[in-house]
């Protein structure tokens, strides 16, 4: 499959740009090769298209790509224009095509995208989209919902996130009425059974309906409280606009 609107990373791959702004949904590593991804702040902040370099002369290392008619994605990513105009002259139909079959499955994902979904989970902290959290996870309720979400790992990242919410003592269950989807992007297991899990923080949503489940009847975990599932509304963001 011909590239659309390639960028080339610091390792030497390079990525269409859509398909690098949803790895960066989820991940910092290079799909390939795994190297941490050498992005500057603003792109993994999701700049509202301006590229890294725009942020000052050019002095910082970030490579500064002038006349790029795509602009800079939402993610401030900045198209490698020698590939581009080389795939395009080298095969002008071909191109052609790719760019009228991403425009016809963005419209079908736009169509089909979800507002109102059911989600579960964690209480613990108030956290912003684009954070990363180091969690140590050792009740019983969220090992299970973390071993469900690894047991996902092969399909889509929006099938294997859960929600992440600050603690609501005056609230029944006691969880607050906004947070953010979390992916679960790394899990490691320790010698006493605790999970030692990476997670990043994708989009903010607001609690609609919230309930907890019933707690652990049996077993050595029994009277263990339930998880808290809720019915939530994913919230769109409006991109700063940086001086």
């Amino acid at each position: 499959l011909l590239l659309l609107e390639p960028v080339a990373l610091t390792c030497g791959h390079a990525f269409c740009r859509a398909c690098l702004e949803r790895t960066l949904r989820y991940d910092d590593k290079c799909a390939l090769c795994r190297e941490p991804l050498l992005i500057a702040p603003d792109a993994m902040l999701g700049g509202a298209g301006r590229a890294p370099a725009d942020l000052g002369d050019g002095a910082s290392g970030w490579p500064r790509a002038e006349g790029d008619a795509h602009g800079a994605g939402r993610h401030g990513l900045r198209v490698c224009l020698p590939l581009a105009e080389l795939l395009r002259a080298a095969f002008p139909a071909e191109s052609a095509a790719r760019v009228a079959e991403a425009s016809r499955l963005a419209l079908e994902a736009d169509s089909a995208l979800p507002r109102a979904v059911v989600l579960d989970l964690f209480v613990l902290d108030a956290t912003l989209p684009r954070q990363r959290l180091f969690v140590n996870v050792y009740e019983p309720r969220y090992l299970r919902m973390c071993h469900r979400l690894l047991a996902r790992r092969a399909r889509p990242v929006e099938e294997r996130v859960f929600g992440m919410v600050g603690y609501a003592p005056g609230r029944s269950p006691p969880c607050a009425q906004y947070g953010v989807t979390m992916s679960l992007c790394e899990a490691q297991r320790t010698f006493d059974g605790r999970l030692l899990v990476r997670a990043l923080a994708l989009r903010r949503f607001r609690v609609c309906r919230a309930w907890q489940e019933a707690a652990e009847s049996s077993g050595r975990h029994a009277g263990a409280p339930g998880i808290v599932r809720a019915v939530v509304e994913l919230l769109d963001d409006e991109q700063p606009q940086l001086a």
